[in-house]
């Protein structure tokens, strides 16, 4: 036991400069710059103050496409940090950050390479907070939180197959791997079909075993059980609230008809070849297909004999390796078909790439003599070790010379609050035409309607941010937004000057009519880096209903 301990000393200090690394990057952002760092956290930021005063419903009480789960992780997490301000998202990717590590070095002790799982945490901390800018990399987004769960997923899978005895903590094991898997989809869509690789591992692994049907039965039960749990009780929420169609349009058919309409055409299907031919990020293609290869090839070369059940025991003992490196392979292709290839879509594959190579790596330190074996990891240790946290230092260094700079940090609040508060108090409701949805929080006051953002209601789809298009505004968005400002009555309205390329406020019928009954334009303001006309709600307005 001693001498077993003594072996994984190694491990342990690797995974605690993967930890460093993290620690010290993304603890900047938290405790120095507490601020958005994309664009997409400033309407998280919104999102989570319309769900605090509303019924926790995303799609009804705030709108986006993506899943449930990560709206209701990031609401959680700015409700207990402050909802008018920005340290809850920062905790938030600092959780994806270390569950993401945990994962990775928990599948390595599950499969006995406790320094695989370690040179997988290293290299998935530093592609996250080195490699990647970090409103790609560490700013909250949907793949942050979903790739760490399927990786949790496919460890507790690894934990219930080759460390745990046919019984009650098999069962649960495998029933939290499911569980893990379904969070992963119902926080990125795009991580859906990663389940495929764990299922069919443990089929595998059941067959591998033998045993009586009745048991094998009840393993695929409880993976498949925990898997059907989280879909089932987001369907009975929606449906309690009489909003089911409303979960089915945001989450499948917005994405399946509207998001992917601009790529409907011919040109469009070939953007896809043109990024792989052409693009920087080939590289992650190539990585996960060499995952893939190589761990089924690795896989494959431990059976004994040519027998299909030989090949059934390899893979069930290198199963882990394989579903990393198949799970990596379809995670890519997922990614893929959005055919929009922003790097922090990379980040769905990237626990995944990371835990296939370093359980590839790890084998070639178990050879030679005791001493030459615990020499050679030394030696790795202290160079990546130190190579790790140089780098957090030098990264940490940087970020410290730019928010000197005036980079990063709010240094000033925006001149346009001051307007806001102007016009209106504390308790009122906010609208902001555009994609500056950061300013509900700055200016501390809660979005008047469900589109915290306007691109449903004016008809644009990213990236094509300059190109409105009737038939991408959303179903209903336009009816329903006059109806929540007409309910809430906010005191100001802001039209950021500019917005997709120039169609403001008064250019949606609906809206406009709404403007010249109940509000009047007291001009243009300057806010930082942006301008808004300023619409005050008029004395004799109609009341708010």
């Amino acid at each position: 036991m001693a001498a077993r301990s003594r072996r994984n000393v190694p491990a342990i200090v690797l995974a605690a400069c993967a930890g460093a690394l993290g620690l010290g990057v993304q603890g900047w952002f938290l405790l120095r710059a507490p601020a958005p760092v994309s664009t997409d956290e400033g309407y998280m930021g919104a999102f989570a103050l319309a769900l605090a005063h509303g019924r926790w419903l995303p799609y009804v009480d705030a709108v986006s496409q993506r899943g449930p789960v990560l709206y209701w992780f990031l609401g959680l997490c700015q409700w207990i940090f402050g909802l008018h301000g920005w340290v809850g998202l920062r905790v938030a990717t600092w959780l994806c950050a270390a569950l993401a590590l945990g994962a990775l070095c928990l599948g390595g002790w599950a499969v006995r390479s406790p320094l695989g799982g370690a040179i997988a945490g290293v290299l998935h901390a530093w592609v996250h907070c080195m490699y990647l800018h970090p409103d790609a990399g560490i700013a909250m987004q949907g793949e942050v939180l979903a790739g760490p769960l399927v990786a949790l997923g496919y460890a507790v899978l690894a934990v219930g197959v080759l460390r745990c005895r046919p019984g009650p903590r098999r069962t649960a094991a495998y029933f939290a791997s499911g569980l893990c898997c379904a969070l992963a989809a119902a926080s990125k869509q795009t991580a859906a079909l990663l389940v495929a690789p764990a299922l069919v591992w443990l089929l595998v692994a059941l067959a591998a075993e033998g045993g009586p049907w009745r048991s094998r039965l009840a393993a695929i039960a409880a993976f498949l059980g925990g898997w059907a749990l989280v879909p089932a009780l987001i369907l009975a929420r929606y449906a309690a609230a009489g909003e089911l169609d409303t979960l089915w349009y945001w989450t499948v058919t917005y994405n399946l008809v509207t998001y992917m309409d601009p790529y409907a055409d011919k040109k469009g299907h070939r953007a896809m070849w043109t990024w792989f031919t052409d693009g920087a990020d080939k590289v992650v293609w190539v990585a996960a297909a060499c995952s893939a290869a190589g761990s089924l090839a690795l896989a494959l070369r431990r059976a004994r004999s040519r027998s299909l059940r030989a090949v059934l025991v390899a893979l069930r003992a290198q199963g882990l390796l394989v579903c990393a490196g198949l799970g990596a392979m379809v995670a890519v292709a997922s990614v893929a078909q959005t055919r929009r290839f922003w790097p922090h879509y990379w980040m769905l594959p990237l626990p995944l790439i990371a835990l296939a190579s370093g359980l590839s790596l790890a084998p070639a330190f178990d050879g030679g003599t005791r001493i030459g074996r615990q020499l050679a990891r030394w030696v790795f240790v202290a160079l990546v070790g130190g190579v790790t946290l140089g780098a957090a230092v030098d990264r940490v260094w940087l970020r410290e010379r730019e928010r000197g700079r005036g980079h990063w940090a709010r240094l000033t609040r925006d001149p346009l609050c001051d307007v806001v508060e102007l016009h209106s108090a504390p308790g009122d409701s906010l609208f902001v035409w555009g994609f500056e949805p950061d300013l509900h929080v700055e200016c501390q006051r809660r979005p008047a309607s469900r589109y915290v953002f306007s691109v449903y209601l004016a008809g644009v789809v990213p990236p094509f941010w300059e190109r409105p298009e009737p038939a991408w505004v959303a179903r209903d968005a336009r009816r329903l937004a006059v109806q929540d400002l007409e309910q809430n009555a906010p005191p100001v309205i802001l039209d950021i000057v500019g917005s997709f390329g120039g169609f403001g406020i008064r250019k949606v019928p609906e809206l406009a009519a709404l403007l010249a009954r109940d509000y009047r334009s007291v001009g243009k303001k300057k806010g930082r880096g942006r301008q808004a006309e300023v619409f005050v709600r008029r004395s004799g307005g109609a009341a708010p209903r």
